[in-house]
């Protein structure tokens, strides 16, 4: 296995939470928090796996689409690379279940 996609994943990590921080003017977007990010072998496409900081902010899809070739077109301009992946933002609900589990967890002492 390729350490290649892993290294991908990270710089997408860093430049992406940078592109928030500094570039984004919508507020629906500034509170997005990028969990992890899953980069196929062929570097083809990029899983983001992002939740949202304030639960009462909803993202749709159609504005997700849009940030995310933004995003593309930044990373294009910085990145070494021939072909920027495709990326798509997918909601982690693994934060949400952990409370959930943590609070059962409470309630069984």
């Amino acid at each position: 296995m390729s350490l290649r996609p892993e290294r991908i994943a990270d710089y997408l990590k860093k430049e992406i939470s940078n592109i928030i921080l500094q570039k984004v003017r919508d507020p629906r977007l500034k509170s997005i928090v990028i969990n992890h990010i899953s980069v196929t072998q062929d570097i083809s496409v990029a899983k983001v796996f992002y939740s949202v900081y304030q639960d009462e902010i909803e993202l749709n899809e159609k504005i997700l689409s849009k940030f995310s070739g933004m995003i593309r077109s930044e990373i294009s301009k910085s990145m070494k690379i021939r072909r920027v992946p495709k990326i798509l933002f997918i909601f982690d609900k693994t934060p949400e279940e952990a409370d959930n589990i943590e609070n059962l967890l409470k309630n069984i002492k």
